[in-house]
């Protein structure tokens, strides 16, 4: 019994602390701004797309990195370029 519930909490604090560690530092997101269940699960939620939309964004990012530095190279406009 002790043993499986060293696991579980050893898991727990690599996946759920984490992302509160995240949430409270990226987001500067401390306490709920709602009050009542309903709004708080809203809440909640619209916290939760934010921060995996934020991770898509970073793993989009990292993957097209080289191509955008190709597309910088080969195509960039300048404003001086660009028409009045």
């Amino acid at each position: 019994m002790q043993r499986t519930w060293t696991i579980s909490q050893k898991k727990r604090l690599v996946e759920v602390e984490a992302v509160f560690g995240q949430l409270k530092f990226y987001s500067h997101f401390t306490r709920f701004t709602l009050k009542g269940v309903d709004k708080v699960n809203i809440e909640a939620v619209l916290m939760a797309i934010a921060h995996n939309l934020r991770k898509l964004v970073a793993s989009l990012t990292k993957k097209y990195a080289f191509f955008a530095k190709i597309e910088r190279k080969y195509f960039d406009v300048s404003p001086q370029m660009m028409p009045c």
